[in-house]
């Protein structure tokens, strides 16, 4: 009915519906069915009409009259939502996981926010994705596939881990030589990796699942920190542990065995519009693949 409306105030203001109908570029017949159609609804006379000129009724006139402004506010505000939406300008509000970012990402979201300097960047750091809807984002950054059906989920690089202990932890311990040796251990897990996926070159599949593990949490950088404390063995990206590699502050267990390389996507769901500007950043991270892989893995 809304456009019906604007229909009538366009030919109020062109005093013809000839005039009208050129504008518009509407068939004469369809501009008088639809005024008639909005006249049925409304169920009164809006125009005077004969094959040579037409007039507004008291109805019609206060018809326009009351609803000219409101139309037009409405209209221009759709225009600028438009604008708003296609441009280059204006915020992006991504999730994105507190460790990931601060050891890998955040040299990318610089590099963005230098090449489009009209785009602001609100970064909210969580690794919960419940809190997707209520922080209102564009999208959000998540290590390992959603199971969420309603998720788009546009893959993005992947992450390197490894099994890894303190030498504080293994000296003078039982040795490791296969997975099942775990299970004599003092195992730290960290969420989300609830199992332990390994491979190994020659060998079957095995997940372990840390049932009785000694530290249980939900933060990469203190898990970090009980494994270099010699608290015990855990599965821990390359990204977060390279320098206690290098240092020798970590050495990986059952190097012959491989973790499962961990995906990174950026992930929205599919009922939200995504906004040029924040579809520019995916695009973005999509095309430094190489260096976000190069981050993980610490490949030159």
């Amino acid at each position: 009915m809304l456009d019906d409306i604007a229909l009538l105030i366009t030919a109020a203001e062109a005093g013809s519906l000839k005039k009208t109908a050129q504008t518009l570029k509407l068939p004469s017949s369809t501009l008088s069915r639809r005024i008639q159609h909005l006249e049925d609804n409304i169920g009164c006379r809006l125009l005077n009409r004969n094959s040579h000129h037409f007039s507004l009724t008291a109805e019609g006139e206060m018809l326009v009259n009351q609803t000219r402004y409101h139309l037009l506010t409405a209209q221009s505000a759709i225009e600028q939502l438009k604008q708003d939406v296609k441009s280059l300008t204006g915020d992006i509000t991504v999730l994105a996981p507190v460790n990931l970012t601060t050891t890998v990402l955040s040299p990318i979201f610089a590099q963005f926010s230098l090449r489009h300097p009209d785009i602001n960047l609100n970064l909210q750091l969580s690794n919960e994705l419940e809190s997707f809807h209520a922080a209102n984002a564009d999208f959000a950054i998540r290590v390992g596939r959603q199971e969420d059906s309603d998720l788009t989920q546009v893959r993005l690089g992947q992450v390197a881990v490894h099994l890894v202990a303190s030498p504080k932890y293994l000296n003078g311990r039982n040795p490791i030589t296969t997975p099942q040796d775990l299970s004599l251990h003092a195992l730290i897990q960290c969420k989300p990796i609830d199992k332990w996926h390994l491979k190994h070159a020659t060998k079957k599949e095995t997940t372990f699942f840390p049932q009785h593990a000694k530290v249980r949490l939900n933060d990469l950088m203190a898990a970090k920190q009980f494994l270099v404390a010699g608290v015990g063995i855990g599965l821990m990206p390359e990204s977060e542990i390279r320098q206690e590699l290098a240092r020798g502050e970590l050495v990986a267990v059952l190097p012959e065995w491989q973790a499962d390389r961990r995906d990174i996507y950026a992930v929205w769901y599919k009922r939200r519009f995504l906004s040029h500007r924040a579809a520019a950043l995916i695009d973005y991270l999509k095309e430094n693949a190489d260096q976000i892989a190069q981050a993980v893995t610490g490949q030159a």
